[in-house]
């Protein structure tokens, strides 16, 4: 979903250039032959759904690690809920 929102703002704000690595697909579908609409698109559709589940698992894992100081400050909230603490540390 973002892929396709993002690409009519990326074309009329920046000409379908952002300077990401997705610059590089747009601009190798260009010579390809294809619409900057559609370059846009099809970039972010490519590179989106991988850059989101990475940075998913990227918060996931620097949850796990805070320090357990930290983590308990937030024990009334979702990472206890979500199972980011043990159920004893969510007691504290």
């Amino acid at each position: 979903m973002a892929g396709l929102v993002s690409a009519p703002v990326i074309v009329a704000l920046f000409g379908g250039v952002t300077g990401s690595g997705a610059s590089l697909v747009v601009a190798f579908l260009l010579k390809s032959g294809k619409k900057l609409v559609d370059s846009v698109v099809l970039s972010g559709l490519a590179s989106e759904p991988l850059d989101k589940t990475i940075q998913c698992f990227l918060a996931c894992w620097l949850l796990h690690g805070l320090p357990r100081t930290m983590a308990r400050r937030f024990t009334g909230g979702s990472l206890a809920q979500n199972g980011f603490l043990r159920t004893s540390e969510a007691e504290v």
